[in-house]
């Protein structure tokens, strides 16, 4: 099952600060839904991450303390001067959509 499928409710995007792997970058993942993600480069180069829209990547999310997910992420913005950039979640399997559903409910009711 891929993002796209379940996102035609057009899902909104909940703020986060989860530090994540993408490949081997270091990220802060900052909002995240059930079908994608924002985020930005933890080590800042001065051309920016190497990233391109169309690459296909493996994210590593710490979601909670003891809970870490790995997923199969397309990048789907490219990163800005600053190194923010967007993708979203390829082949999600139903259990790590509950997982990040029950994050973003996790994070609104914190905040």
């Amino acid at each position: 099952m891929t993002g796209r499928g379940k996102e035609r409710r057009r899902d909104r995007r909940c703020p986060v600060e989860l530090p994540a792997l993408l490949g081997e970058l270091a990220v802060m993942l900052t909002d995240i839904s059930v079908v994608s993600f924002g985020a930005v480069a933890r080590i800042r180069k001065a051309s920016g991450p190497n990233l391109s829209v169309g690459d296909i990547d493996s994210l590593e999310v710490q979601l909670t303390p003891d809970r870490v997910v790995h997923l199969t992420v397309v990048i789907e913005r490219a990163p800005d001067p600053e190194g923010h950039f967007g993708g979203r979640f390829v082949n999600l399997s139903d259990e790590n959509y509950r997982l990040i559903e029950a994050t973003i409910v996790g994070w609104k009711n914190q905040n």
